[in-house]
């Protein structure tokens, strides 16, 4: 997750001159969306235009609340992170 942020953050600045400095950076509201996108699709191998299969039952709810927390968290890091 970090390594994405790291690449997305590179990206961004790559394309800005040298001098700018970080407080004229703008970074999209949406660029954590955009993140937290991408891993549940990696973590739940879902690709643009398939349908993912999808587990039922008490476990799975529950394993899934769990990682959409710990998901949270982290979207909550990297903002602290793309912040400072």
């Amino acid at each position: 997750m970090v390594e994405k942020s790291t690449a997305i953050l590179q990206e961004a600045t790559s394309q800005l001159p040298p001098e700018t400095s970080i407080e004229d950076v703008i970074v999209p509201k949406d660029a954590d969306v955009q993140i937290v996108t991408e891993v549940l699709d990696q973590k739940f191998g879902r690709r643009h235009g398939k349908a993912g299969v999808r587990e039922t039952g008490a476990s799975s709810s529950k394993l899934s609340t769990r990682e959409v927390n710990s998901l949270k968290e982290e979207v909550t890091t990297l903002r602290g992170q793309v912040v400072a």
